[in-house]
This record gives structure tokens, sequence and C-alpha cells, in this order.
């Protein structure tokens, strides 16, 4: 049985969750619990368990350090992240790390159940294919041509392949590859959509435009990938430049890329090999030919004159001025394209810029965030980026037009009013007449009841007990005076407490405790 371990700093969730599954339905067993990274870090050490179910928010080491730590010592164990709250930049980070469960507390049994049944059939798969290579190992010199192909993939796959098997898989594909010979590889992207046997005639076809080469290929989704001997490089290059003309076409956009050089025997030692293949095409076209001397050396620093100015973007999409926030937008991916900043740090910040969007412009839009991240961290190019946000901007645009719709300009110039002042403690019809709009503060308050159904001070007060709700699920060590004062409260933290309760039924104590 795998062994699983459960991490949470609150003894009654973590007693709660430990009781509820039936882990031997599972095929696992709960082999110990932590109430903190340390303590798990420190079990992990000892008992080198398959899986970790973790907060995120805990004291010492939280669950992204958690797995930051022990991801370098301990690379096989599999992840799933629980929180109790929606701040999705964690989601991000446990991204990074191959972290794809993700639970939101209070998380029920079924949840958990599936997020356990799913890891424990990857773990299966892994042990066969472990499995599969240590049998292939034993006599590797009488190989099938299936499996030959096979042992190619988990090469390029990130795989951890045995170093014997590396240092054997020269006598095993003798007939293929000269292993004492320098390499490169070809890879052919598919742009659109195909069907696995119009990738075989693909793969064909490549076959017979490098008929002169000894090689070896395969089908990885939707790359097929050549490793071929390059003694002439010149030759090479116009061979493959050939073949990529012949196959692309207007119907069927194909991304070639041929590598640097590679010695066939170091292979097995970079995991990331594919990963940097698949880098390359972030900043170049669909149906581009990519040869070795065109690779970007990636920039991992971000400047300043690479970031967009959110505040002016996010105020163009509120004014109406959709076609200046796409050419700020425009502008600053086209920075991110000259300074060639790694694919890696431009989606994360990407996402970073998601999330202010979102938030900035419209209130509750209704979106799946996690997805959406999901899809900016998968995106293949920066095209694909950009073709995201200029739906995004469209969206946001639209959504913020429909709220606005519902009310005059001058009840939207109040209540922009209000939530960019909730900390003033002025804040007031009569400030917001006075300061603010220069206009009467009776017609005003007459004009926003008519409109809204409500009062000005209470649309104020709900909107600063909102914004205290979301600064304590992302700021769980807040004091309750320190929200007060931040909330236009001053220095009265009771009466705050009081206003609080009367709308949510609780304290904020209550919900700082709970978290």
């Amino acid at each position: 049985m795998y062994k699983v371990l459960l991490v949470d700093d609150e003894r009654i969730i973590l007693e709660g969750i430990s009781a509820i599954v039936n882990w031997n339905e599972l095929d696992v067993e709960l082999s110990g619990t932590a109430r903190n990274g340390i303590e798990a870090f420190s079990f992990i050490q000892d008992n080198k368990p398959d899986i970790v179910i973790t907060d995120i928010t805990m004291p010492g080491l939280d669950g992204i350090g958690l797995v930051a730590k022990a991801s370098e010592a301990y690379p096989d164990i599999k992840w799933i992240f629980i929180s109790g709250f929606s701040e999705f930049e964690y989601a991000q980070q446990a991204m990074r790390f191959g972290v794809r469960h993700y639970l939101l507390k209070p998380c029920n049994e079924t949840a958990i159940s599936e997020a356990v049944t799913e890891i424990v059939s990857e773990l299966r798969e892994e042990e066969n294919e472990a499995q599969y290579l240590e049998n292939i190992e034993l006599e590797v010199t009488k190989v099938t041509d299936e499996e030959k192909i096979y042992l190619f993939k988990q090469l390029l796959l990130y795989k951890q392949v045995p170093k014997s098997l590396v240092e054997n898989l020269k006598e095993a594909l003798s007939d293929e590859i000269d292993s004492s010979a320098a390499c490169r590889f070809f890879i052919a992207y598919v742009e659109d959509d195909l069907s696995y046997e119009e990738m075989e005639n693909m793969e064909l076809n490549l076959q017979k435009c490098l008929s002169g080469y000894n090689k070896i290929s395969t089908i990885l989704e939707n790359r097929i990938v050549f490793l071929v001997e390059s003694n002439d490089d010149e030759l090479l290059r116009k061979s493959l430049y050939n073949c990529h003309s012949q196959i692309n076409t207007v119907n069927r956009r194909i991304t070639s890329l041929l590598s640097h050089r590679i010695d066939f025997l170091e292979l097995g030692k970079d995991t990331s090999l594919l990963m940097k293949f698949d880098d390359q095409r972030f900043y170049y076209d669909a149906g581009t030919f990519i040869d070795s001397e065109q690779w970007i050396g990636y920039q991992t620093n971000l400047l300043e004159e690479n970031l967009v100015d959110v505040e002016n973007l996010s105020f163009s999409i509120k004014t109406g001025e959709i076609e200046k926030a796409f050419l700020q937008f425009s502008k600053m991916t086209d920075q991110l394209k000259k300074d060639s900043i790694d694919p890696r740090i431009a989606k994360s910040y990407f996402v970073q810029l998601y999330l202010l969007l979102v938030s900035k412009v419209v209130k509750d839009y209704n979106d799946d965030r996690f997805k959406s991240i999901e899809y900016i961290d998968q995106c293949a190019r920066l095209s694909e980026i950009e073709s995201f946000f200029h739906y995004l901007l469209e969206d946001l645009f639209e959504k913020r037009q429909s709220q606005s719709n519902k009310y005059s300009k001058v009840v939207e110039q109040m209540k922009e009013a209000v939530i960019d002042n909730l900390s003033n403690p002025s804040l007031s019809l009569q400030w917001v007449a006075n300061e603010y709009l220069y206009m009467n503060a009776d017609y005003l308050g007459k004009l926003f009841k008519k409109e809204t159904g409500q009062r000005f001070s209470n649309y104020v007060t709900n909107e600063r007990i909102n914004k205290a709700v979301q600064i304590i699920e992302r700021e769980q060590d807040i004091k309750v005076f320190e929200l007060a004062e931040r909330l236009g409260f001053g220095a009265n933290p009771q009466y705050f407490s009081q206003i609080f309760k009367r709308l949510k039924g609780c304290t904020p104590s209550d919900i700082i405790r709970a978290n």
C-alpha cells in the first residue's frame, strides 16, 4: 500500500480528514500527520511517503516551502494542496513544482478520495514503466523495435532512466544510431489537430525525406521527434529545411526545430531536454523553421520596461478605450520578445497581470481562475497568450459596460470614489460631494438611493466589510485593530467588530481564528 502523510496546522481539520477518509479502500495507509512544514519535512526524511496532502498556510514552513524543499531530495512524491481561501497565485506557485491537485477548504471526503485515487493510478503506471525498463535492461541487446522507441521516449520525457541503461543503449540502438557520432534532434511540432494515423503518415514522410541518414523517431503528443546522426551539418540542415517545406502547408502548419549537436550518451543526464526544445518556440510564429543558429538565449530578469502599467491599462478598459488597452498590452509583449525574457518568467508575470486585471476592472468577475492560470502556464507560444488577453480585455470591457449601463455616470463615479478611498476615515456622502464630484450632497444622496436601492452610507459600510473579508483571507495573521485602521474605522476596532458581526454574523476575530 502507498503511504500518505497529512499536514495541517489546525488540529480539528487534521483529525477530521484522518477520520472521514476510508484510506484502506483507496489502497493507501495514513502513515502519519504533521502540524507544520518543519514537522512534515522531518517525517518525509524518515518515512519517505508516496503522497503528501498538505495545507498551504502554516507556521514555520508553509506548503509552498515544503514542496520546494522536499522536491529536490524526493522528486517522486505526489502532492495534494489544500487551502482555506481562493488565493490563486498559490495555485500558480504549486504548478511550478508539478502539483496538479489543488482543493479548497472545506473539502469533503469525495474530493479528497478522488484526488488520492487519481494519484494512486499515476503511481501504479509509473511502477509498471519502471518494471518494463528494468526488464529491458536485463536483455538490452535483444530489444524489439517497439521497445527501442519506448526507451527513446523515456529519455525525452523527463524520466529517471537508470544510468546503466543509458550506457547500454548504444548497443540496443546500434542499428539506428552510431553512439560515438554527433547527433541532432529534429522536432516537427504539429500546430493543428491531427489524428494519430495522420501523425504516423507524416512521420513516414519525414523518414523518407531523411532516408540517407541514420536515425530513430517517435511521436510524442503533437511532436514528431527525430534523433539524427550529423556528420555534415550543412547538408543535414538543407535536407531538414526541405522536409519542413514539404510538410508545412496552409491547412497543416508545422513548426520545425533543429537542435545543436548533442552527444548521444549525454541524453539521460538532461531531464529537461524536451522542455528546453519546447521553450524555443515561444517567441516564434507557427510554421517557422527554427535552426540551431536561431535559438534564443533567454534572460531571467524582468525590468520595469518589460512590464505594463496596470493602473493605466485598467483605466483604459474602464473608460472604454479598448484599442488603447490593446496597444498598451502589445507594447509590453513586444518588449518581452525584444529582451528575450524566459518563457516561464514571462508566463508567471502574465498570471499576475491576469489576476490584477480581473480584480481591478470588474467586480465579481465570473470565470474559473484556476483553469485560466493553468491555460496560461501551458501556452506554447506568446501569440497564444496574446490571443487569451485580447479576449480577456474585450470581455472585461463588455462586462464593465454591462455593469455601468445599470447606473448613471454620476453614480458610477460615486461608487468608484468609495472603492478608491475605503481607507479614508473621512469618506462620506458629504466628502464625495465636496472633494470628488463638487456637487450638492443631498442631490447625490437621493440619486444614489434611487438607482441602487440603498443609502450611500450603507454602501460604504458594506464595501468596507467585504474588503475586510478579502484582506483576512489573504493575510491570516492580521490584527483586528489593523483592519479597522486600513478600512477607515480609525482607532475604533470595537465599533468595526460590531458592524462586521451585524453584516456577516460573526466577528473578524472568528474568521481569523478559523483560518
